[in-house]
C-alpha cells in the first residue's frame, strides 16, 4: 500500500516498493525454485462530467509475465515491468478521455511455479513465424534440436538448412559435458561457459516474441539466438538466423529496425540502439 505522497505517484511508488516486491519473487523463488511472475498496479482515476460532479473509475496496469530462473537477478526485469506499468497508464490517460490519476490504491505481485522446458522432437512452425523466413527448422528425428540449431548457426548451409544430416558431421566439436537431452533452460549458461559460445533464448505464445533466457557472457566466440516452440506437450528448438528480420516480421514496422534483445524495443539506427545498451 502507497505511503504518504506515493499515493499521487505511480512511478514513486514503484520505486520505493521494488526491494519488497524482489524480495516477495525470491521467497517464492526458494519454495518453488523457477518462477514465472507479474506485477499488476491499481489506481484510483477521475474525471469531470456535468454540473460540477467527478466520475471515478479503478483500473490497473500490469507489465507483461517474467520468467524467473532459480539464483538469477530480477532487477532489470523489475525496472522493465515498473516502466511498462507507468507507460501504459500514461497512455490511458493521454487518450483524451480527461481521466487523472487520483491515487494509487495498491501493487500485487502474482507468480505462478515455472518448469524449465527442455526442446525436444521436430514440429511445424507457426505459419507467422514459417512466414518470416528467418527462422531454420531443423528436421530432427531425435531429442537433439538445440545441438542441430546450434550447428546450424556455425556452420551454415545455403541449400536446404533444415537438413540434419548437414551438421552431423561436427556434432562432437560442442562440449555436452552433462548437459542432458532434451536440453532445458537451466543448463544454458553451462554450455556458454563449457563452449564459449552465449545464446539468448526466446519464446513465442499468443502470437507475441518474448525472452526467455538472455546471456549474461561477454566477448564471446559467437552469440546465437535461438526461439523455443511449446505446442501440444511438445516443444522443440530453431535457429533464428536474421534476429532484427525475424522480429521486425512480427511487428508493424516495415523498415529496417535493430533490435534491443531484452526489451524487443526496435531502433531504426544502430548508433541509436548502442546508446540504449549502455544505458
Amino acid at each position: 500500500m502507497p505511503i504518504g505522497d506515493e499515493k499521487y505517484d505511480l512511478l514513486r511508488f514503484l520505486a520505493n516498493t521494488k526491494t519488497d516486491v524482489e524480495e516477495i519473487i525470491v521467497s517464492r523463488q526458494k519454495k518453488q525454485k523457477n518462477v514465472k511472475w507479474y506485477v499488476n498496479a491499481r489506481v484510483e482515476m477521475v474525471r469531470d462530467i456535468d454540473d460540477g460532479q467527478q466520475e471515478k473509475a479503478h483500473p490497473h496496469f500490469r507489465s507483461k509475465s517474467y520468467i524467473s530462473l532459480q539464483n538469477e537477478s530480477n532487477d532489470h526485469n523489475l525496472n522493465e515491468a515498473f516502466q511498462t506499468i507507468n507507460r501504459v497508464m500514461e497512455e490511458f490517460i493521454n487518450k483524451g478521455s480527461n481521466w487523472i490519476l487520483n491515487k494509487v490504491i495498491c501493487l500485487e505481485v502474482h507468480t505462478l511455479p515455472y518448469s524449465p522446458i527442455a526442446g525436444s522432437n521436430y514440429m511445424e512452425l507457426p505459419h507467422k513465424i514459417k512466414a518470416t523466413g528467418g527462422i531454420i527448422n531443423i528436421r530432427n528425428d531425435d531429442q537433439k534440436c538445440f545441438l542441430w540449431s546450434v550447428l546450424a548457426a556455425l556452420h551454415p548451409m545455403e541449400y536446404n538448412p533444415y537438413r540434419k544430416s548437414h551438421y552431423t558431421a561436427y556434432e562432437n566439436e560442442l562440449n555436452m559435458n552433462d548437459i542432458e537431452y532434451p536440453v532445458s533452460l537451466t543448463k544454458m549458461e553451462k554450455f556458454e561457459k563449457q563452449n564459449n559460445i552465449s545464446i539468448n533464448v526466446f519464446g513465442f505464445e499468443n502470437e507475441e516474441v518474448f525472452p526467455l533466457y538472455l546471456t549474461k557472457l561477454e566477448n564471446v566466440d559467437r552469440e546465437i539466438d535461438l526461439l523455443y516452440l511449446s505446442q501440444n506437450g511438445e516443444t522443440h528448438y530453431c535457429w533464428i538466423k536474421i534476429l532484427d528480420r525475424f522480429l521486425g516480421s512480427m511487428t508493424k514496422f516495415h523498415t529496417k529496425r535493430f533490435y534491443c534483445r531484452r526489451c524487443l524495443h526496435g531502433f531504426i539506427r544502430q548508433d541509436l540502439l548502442n546508446e540504449h545498451r549502455l544505458y
